[in-house]
């Protein structure tokens, strides 16, 4: 399935520099830093970011998705913290923000500014 995305979208990226890459995240840790990540792994964004951040070039650019804003919450989450927006939204060396894709599903959007 993700390989057939991947080939639907290569066409519109005919930079030299752009290599797509589908498999565990953890395999192309020795090709980074990366300008581009879109995270999609949950253990990457929960228990491996500061790995995560280190793959991720200054001036870089990470996106992760499958966030759900805390009023669309269900009951045993509520009350307790969220480690992952916390950690991502409030890293002193990104600027991140969190959008809103419909009511309720947001992306953390992230740049690094420093190593």
């Amino acid at each position: 399935m993700i390989i057939n995305k991947i080939e639907a979208i290569k066409p519109f990226f005919r930079q030299a520099n752009v290599e797509f890459i589908a498999g565990d995240w953890k395999e192309i840790m020795n090709k980074g830093p990366f300008d581009f990540i879109f995270a999609d792994a949950v253990d990457a964004k929960r228990i491996h970011a500061e790995e995560l951040f280190k793959l991720l070039r200054v001036g870089g650019v990470l996106i992760m998705d499958d966030f759900t804003p805390e009023e669309y919450w269900p009951e045993e989450w509520r009350g307790k913290p969220d480690v992952v927006r916390e950690y991502w939204l409030n890293h002193p060396k990104l600027a991140a923000t969190e959008i809103l894709l419909t009511p309720q599903k947001a992306v953390i959007i992230a740049s690094k500014l420093e190593e």
